[in-house]
């Protein structure tokens, strides 16, 4: 029967004899899995040696006394690779992924690691030995000399007596260490014992930064005081006597208006060559003391004339020209109410030359060479200024054409600083109107035909940029665009807020990564998938969330059939089980930006350990092929949704099987079984299993007394089929036991399966 129930006494009696069979075998199995030299003890030492004697291991103890396992003359070790070498600040960084050219040796000890600046073929020995590495990792090596070039190189080295060392890698350089700037000098770290004597200059002490406090006394003579550098406001009340003035020391230039007086005077002292010109002012002269005589030629000019003091009768005939008149002599109150010319004047000496016309036309101005600087054009209103135009000569102003040679700017100034506003050549023929500071580095705002714009400008060129066209927002900048959090104007942005835009390569092509460089992810867009990616984008990263929601309803899906119709779920478990494994791209990891790091190095660590099935022991109808990170290549992988899916196919396919079992039995009536002998005895189950048997136990019932206990059976694995199996049946203890047709040995068997019903397609 296939699911036959034991009811009578022998059904109960082989029931009962089952039951202890398995509890012995059970004892058998745990017995031969534990150690046979769980207690035992080992004195001296065992020797391991080649088929030609030579030894090549000791396990014990050793000639030494100690007690271990020693590899002697073992084979060197292959030569490492996977070496590095990269700049570090003021250093360089030698580092080692943990390879070989060949199979790592059992007996590994470390590496030798060896920097020279000899060149590519330098010589390595003790002398320019900087450590070892038993493991993959680096070794960082300050300080080095600036602007030096560096080569590096392994050794490896086994646990051999004597050690053994392997062919030296190849070697890897030149590099050379980063300079150290100023940005890497933390503040206060230069203390007044670190400056070499005349290692500060006058050029690098900013101004005000040295007091009086910082000057020791006397410290300060004549030889070091720039002409002009110590005035009236830097001398104390009384500091300078008559004996502390050298001849000739005191100047008209050093004396302070009116501080010389009359009383203090000789007779005679001042002669004409001792009075400055102009420094003899009107209400110093006493009435008539200055007779015609007494005036030198053309000493007295158009304002120094009261007006109307010159009167007709007191000039000559002919005596004033216009080469006589001084520019802005002629003023106002020099002239009748209404003054009439019918022809032009010109102020200047010759009519080609630099001068000022006016006539009813307007008024024109040239320079020396006959170029108009000035035209203001009385009928069409139109005025015409070549050169700069300044609304005043300092302090806050506006300026256009700076330098009287850039016509297309207008700068504007406040508190000695202008920002300006300039017209330049734009794409497509266009011209650009720009407004920017007056650095360097600064901000820009400009506007095209077509196009407005913000933009940083560094260096002579736009780094950085927002432009607005129709229905379009571009951002661009010279590397990747990156978006901060700052606590306000002109403040230092929060390097662990940064997210940054960048292209990178994929399958369809630039593909664009959102990515936040202090948070160490990312999402980049390849393709019609969205990747979670890294900050630099190079490796997957993992995804946290309350709830990953899938559409699961009939009304979004077609074609709805039984997954067995399609893969048989257990079997396609049992072809693909979970492994143990970890992702090669999770061994680097990049820490997080920080304010002293904005820009931190990936460094080298444990990946963790992952579980699952590989894609390439899965049926194609589960996986699907993707492209890498950088689009170069294609990645069998799996479909979460899908394995979920199979996995509950197969829960289903457990719900529904059976236990099921069947039972056979022979009878041997001859021979004779001698003591550790075995007969093979064919049992026919006594109806067809739906599959083949997994649990099959046999028991041996001889009708000899003599031989109850030392008949036992068991069932050959190997020739279980659908329509039986084969019985090996053993005698144990000293004696044989002999088969008649009176005295027979019976066999009977129990064969139990779990049995999965078919798939059966929906309505067959």
């Amino acid at each position: 029967m296939s699911g036959s129930i034991l009811s009578s006494p022998e059904s109960r009696r082989l029931g009962q004899k089952l039951a202890s069979m398995e509890a012995e075998i059970e004892r058998l199995r745990a017995s031969q899995q534990a150690t046979q030299l769980g207690d035992s003890t080992l004195y001296g030492a065992i020797y391991i040696a080649d088929p030609d004697g030579n030894v090549k291991g000791i396990i014990g103890e050793q000639a030494d006394g100690s007690t271990g396992v020693v590899v002697t003359d073992g084979p060197k070790p292959p030569a490492p690779s996977g070496l590095s070498l990269t700049p570090d600040m003021a250093g360089v960084v030698l580092g080692w992924a943990g390879t070989f050219t060949a199979a790592k040796p059992l007996d590994f000890s470390h590496v030798n690691a060896y920097l020279s600046d000899a060149g590519a073929g330098f010589v390595h020995g003790p002398s320019n030995h900087v450590g070892t590495l038993s493991d993959a990792g680096s070794i960082p090596i300050t300080p080095l000399p600036s602007g030096t070039q560096w080569w590096a190189r392994l050794v490896a080295v086994n646990n051999s007596v004597p050690p053994g060392e392997s062919p030296p890698s190849v070697t890897v350089g030149p590099v050379s260490p980063e300079q150290v700037v100023a940005q890497d000098v933390l503040d206060g770290i230069v203390t007044e014992v670190k400056l070499a004597n005349d290692a500060v200059t006058a050029a690098k002490i900013a101004a005000g930064a040295v007091g009086t406090g910082e000057i020791a006394g006397q410290a300060v003579t004549l030889s070091q005081l720039a002409n002009g550098s110590v005035d009236a406001t830097k001398l104390v009340n009384g500091a300078v006597t008559e004996p502390a003035i050298a001849a000739n020391a005191v100047t008209a230039n050093q004396l302070a208006a009116n501080s010389v007086i009359a009383g203090k005077l000789a007779a005679d002292s001042v002669a004409a060559n001792n009075i400055v010109a102009g420094s003899i002012q009107t209400e110093k002269i006493a009435a008539g003391a200055v007779l015609a005589d007494k005036i030198a030629a053309n000493a007295v000019t158009a304002e120094k004339i009261n007006a109307l003091a010159v009167n007709a009768d007191k000039i000559a005939a002919n005596a004033i020209n216009a080469g006589h008149i001084t520019a802005g002599a002629v003023t106002a109150s020099k002239l009748a109410a209404t003054l009439i010319l019918g022809t032009t004047i010109i102020a200047g000496t010759t009519t080609t030359g630099a001068r000022v016309q006016l006539n009813s036309s307007g008024i024109e101005a040239f320079r020396g060479n006959g170029t108009k600087v000035l035209d203001f054009d009385t009928g069409t209103g139109d005025i015409t200024i070549a050169g700069r135009y300044r609304s005043q000569d300092s302090g806050t102003r506006v300026e256009i054409n700076p330098g009287g040679s850039d016509p297309s700017t207008i700068r504007l100034y406040s508190n000695g600083v202008y920002g300006r506003i300039s017209a330049e050549p734009g794409p497509s023929s266009s011209a650009a109107i720009l407004i920017q500071g007056s650095a360097t580095d600064t901000g820009r705002l400009g506007a095209y035909n077509n196009e407005s714009f913000v933009s940083y400008v560094g260096s002579g060129i736009s780094r950085t940029a927002v432009s607005c066209l129709q229905n379009t927002l571009n951002i661009w900048a010279v590397g990747d665009i990156g978006l901060y959090h700052t606590s306000g104007s002109n403040q230092t942005p929060i390097a662990s807020s940064r997210l940054r835009f960048s292209v990178s390569t994929g399958e369809g092509g630039s593909t664009p990564i959102i990515s936040a460089d202090g948070q160490n992810s990312g999402l980049k867009f390849d393709n019609g998938t969205a990747l979670i990616v890294t900050a630099d984008g190079q490796a997957f990263a993992p995804i946290r969330a309350s709830q990953f929601l899938v559409s699961s309803s009939e009304q979004v899906k077609e074609d709805i059939r039984d997954a067995r119709a399609v893969l048989d779920p257990r079997q396609v478990i049992r072809q693909a089980r979970a492994r143990q494994y970890r992702l090669s791209a999770e061994k680097w990891y990049t820490p997080p930006a920080t304010d002293e790091e904005p820009n931190p190095r990936p460094v080298q660590v444990a990946a963790p350990l992952h579980f699952g099935p590989l894609a390439e022991e899965l049926p194609p109808q589960m996986t699907v092929s993707l492209p890498s990170l950088d689009g170069k290549s294609r990645i069998l992988s799996i479909n979460l949704a899908d394995a979920v899916g199979m996995l509950w196919a197969a829960e289903g396919q457990r719900e529904d099987q059976q236990q099921r079992s069947v039972t056979g039995r022979a009878v041997i009536t001859s021979g004779t079984i001698a003591s550790g002998g075995t007969r093979r005895v064919s049992v026919t189950w006594d109806d067809t299993p739906l599959e083949v048997p997994t649990d099959n136990i046999a028991l041996a019932l001889p009708a000899m007394p003599t031989a109850l206990g030392r008949v036992s059976a068991r069932v050959d694995p190997a020739s279980v089929t659908t329509s039986g199996c084969d019985v090996l049946v053993t005698v144990s203890g000293l004696t044989s036991v002999l088969v008649t047709a009176a005295l027979p040995v019976a066999v009977e068997v129990v064969g139990r399966y779990l049995w999965t019903p078919p798939y059966q397609p929906e309505g067959a």
